[in-house]
């Protein structure tokens, strides 16, 4: 498994990305890129994406004028309840 590449594919698909979809992309079993990226990384896939959707919504909240509502869709949370911060 080439680490960087499988990181790369996360942060250029997070929004829409699934293990399942990545697993198929690069031929691992879904199970197994789980405990490959949990081992190399010390993170969970959804750990790794969360990451990447949080880095991209703080860019977006100090760069753009997009509203709350519209980040959050464009980062693949469910609702915005799910991506605000108390």
């Amino acid at each position: 498994m080439n680490l960087t590449s499988v990181l790369r594919c996360i942060h250029e698909q997070f929004p829409q990305l699934t293990l399942t979809a990545l697993a198929a992309q690069i031929g691992y079993a879904p199970g197994y890129l789980s405990r490959q990226l949990k081992q190399a990384t010390g993170r969970s896939f959804q750990q790794l994406v969360a990451e990447e959707r949080l880095a991209a919504a703080k860019e977006l909240l100090e760069h753009t004028e997009l509203r709350m509502e519209e980040i959050s869709e464009a980062l693949g949370y469910a609702s915005q309840v799910s991506f605000s911060i108390d």
